[in-house]
């Protein structure tokens, strides 16, 4: 593990980039930004990465669309996805198994639960 994580933090609201980008800036993870799916999918095969922190409802690709294509790339298959979604059915949850995620945050989002679930998937 590199001395500042590298996250991308993936999501089309401000507010929450700001929120959440800020909080891991000071909690000492280096943070690339995507609004996008197409995006989060260029930064992750031209980056080093240590996790993906993605919003499940994005323009263009979803944030399962993306977590698929993440998990069947041999570049970032390993890389750990934190899906962040305010959708917190059974349903929801088995998708997100079901593409491969490490991990599921529901909206409105409390940064203490997602600092444990990062510090979790970091320690990996």
């Amino acid at each position: 593990m590199r001395e500042r994580p590298i996250i991308l933090l993936v999501d089309d609201t401000i507010e929450n980039l700001q929120v959440l980008g800020e909080w891991l800036e000071t909690s000492d993870y280096e943070v690339r930004i995507a609004t996008n799916g197409d995006q989060a999918l260029q930064i992750a095969n031209s980056s080093e990465l240590d996790l993906v922190l993605l919003d499940v409802k994005l323009p263009g690709l979803d944030g399962f669309e993306v977590c698929r294509a993440l998990k069947k790339n041999p570049k970032t298959a390993s890389l750990p996805v934190v899906l962040i979604t305010g959708l917190d059915g059974p349903d929801e949850r088995a998708r997100a198994v079901a593409v491969g995620a490490a991990d599921f945050v529901t909206k409105p989002f409390n940064l203490e639960n997602v600092s444990q679930i990062v510090k979790r998937q970091l320690d990996r």
